[in-house]
């Protein structure tokens, strides 16, 4: 418990990573009434296999070894390489062990990749999968440590998600670091720690070529998880337009508010343009002050304390702003991105409709 309330405030060095997870293993073993352990290693030395973490144990009378490679970070290009030095370990060994990966905290993709290849899995953040002979144990936990949340952040950071942006925008083409640079108006140094990230999640792959977006899916819904909804003042109102009353007035508001600001159909509501999954009763929109009167008076707004049917988004962040598009005339929305970002944040159902979105777009 020392060990994961320290990563909760910052990042272990691999020693420490190692002894933590040590000490973890033995304690997750401790638990399973069968289950001895009569030794439990770090960097044995001698002839022994070379893996971080070495244990010999008893299950139910009978011995086996249980093998660990740790890794500081649990990213799915990174665990996989731990993956096979621990298999070969194994086979180097040539008797019965259990082979499981450590890490501070282990990505689902990377949990994934593991339990594909038969290998069990071990963080400092109450995941453990492993499995053996006479030996089942699997707990997940929602939980992340800090510095582990700030590292699946970093590469959704407003200067980074320029950088993916350009990505999303251009599936298929291979980016040269100066290029994307120039392209999303960031430093080479952003982009060379976005390029980092997206390789060790197994997003992207780079070669003499360039950059190049290999799993939009993983990097999308990667990038809802780690998203918070944007910040800013909410304001709700009440309408008596609905059905293609609310529509044609929508359309005039937002050509009006163009004149004067900026604004948009953003969340469930810029959905029903782009890809079509369920109606709901309120009405979603996003807009600068200034664009606010033409909003108001088109779709005759009352101020709502409760029964409100249209919000609108007053954002801190201008950038919201910087990707609109017309999915159809006089008709403005947050892009199919932005769209599936904020619906990520609406519930079950939210979720749901981004799903159906990410299946329905090709264009982002």
């Amino acid at each position: 418990m020392f060990y994961f309330n320290a990563m909760m405030k910052t990042e272990l060095s691999v020693k420490e990573t190692e002894r933590a997870l040590a000490g973890e293993l033995r304690d997750v073993l401790a638990v399973v009434p069968t289950v001895e352990v009569r030794s439990l290693d770090i960097e044995r030395p001698g002839d022994a296999p070379r893996v971080d973490i070495i244990a010999d144990v008893s299950i139910a009378s009978r011995s086996f070894t249980i093998l660990m490679e740790v890794k500081s970070s649990g990213q799915p290009r990174v665990i996989r390489s731990a993956v096979d030095q621990a298999l070969q370990a194994a086979a180097n060994l040539g008797m019965k062990s259990i082979v499981l990966v450590g890490a501070p905290y282990m990505a689902d993709s990377a949990r994934r990749l593991c339990d594909e290849a038969g290998v069990g899995w071990l963080d400092l953040a109450g995941n453990v999968r492993i499995v053996g002979p006479g030996l089942y144990i699997d707990r997940q936990t929602a939980e992340k440590p800090k510095a582990v949340a700030r590292e699946l952040k970093s590469p959704f950071a407003p200067k980074s998600a320029r950088v993916l942006r350009c990505l999303l925008q251009t599936p298929g083409r291979a980016w040269k670091v100066t290029d994307l640079a120039e392209a999303a108006q960031v430093s080479l140094g952003q982009v060379s720690n976005v390029r980092r990230a997206l390789i060790d999640r197994e997003w992207a792959s780079a070669d003499s070529e360039g950059l190049q977006l290999t799993d939009r899916e993983g990097l999308l819904r990667g990038w809802r998880e780690a998203y918070e909804a944007p910040v800013g003042e909410r304001r709700r109102y009440y309408t008596t337009l609905h059905g293609k009353r609310l529509d044609v007035a929508l359309r005039d508001a937002l050509r009006e508010a163009q004149s004067s600001g900026r604004a948009a159909a953003m969340s469930f509501t810029a959905a029903d343009w782009w890809a079509p999954y369920a109606r709901v009763p309120m009405t979603y929109l996003i807009a600068e002050p200034s664009a606010l009167p033409a909003l108001v008076d088109h779709l005759q707004l009352k101020p709502a304390e409760s029964g409100a049917n249209v919000e609108i988004l007053i954002p801190d962040e201008a950038e919201l702003f910087d990707d609109l598009r017309q999915p159809a005339p006089d008709l403005w929305t947050t892009s199919p991105l932005q769209t599936f970002l904020d619906l990520g944040t609406g519930g079950e159902r939210g979720q749901e409709a981004a799903d159906h979105l990410l299946a329905s777009v090709s264009q982002w």
